[in-house]
């Protein structure tokens, strides 16, 4: 799902690309910008149009793909931990709070 979100992103990404310089162009061509002394505007127009799009595909992407790694490892450790073994461990820590909690009465009376 992430990776259909960010190819979908990095599509219109390019879409945005090409429309903000086609739309510059045109206003350089049609004699309505100036390139000398709009350097900061034009690369702002590219940066708010497009190129945050970028980012975020990039970051949905990344997110894809360490969500798509993390299942193969959680699965094994849970079925290592399937075992009796869990069951005596977790017992232990509820014995170990129980004495933790008696201790704290104690000391309050």
């Amino acid at each position: 799902m992430l990776f259909a979100l960010a190819g979908m992103l990095f599509a219109y990404t390019i879409w945005a690309f090409v429309n903000c310089y086609q739309y510059i162009a045109d206003a350089i061509a049609a004699g309505q910008l100036a390139t000398k002394g709009n350097e900061y505007d034009i690369m702002n127009f590219y940066m708010s149009s497009c190129a945050q799009y970028l980012v975020f595909a990039v970051l949905v992407f990344a997110m894809g793909w360490l969500i798509h790694r993390r299942p193969s490892t959680v699965s094994k450790k849970q079925s290592s931990r399937a075992g009796y073994g869990d069951r005596v461990a977790q017992d232990k820590d509820e014995e170990d709070l129980d004495e933790w909690f008696e201790e704290i009465r104690n000391e309050e009376a």
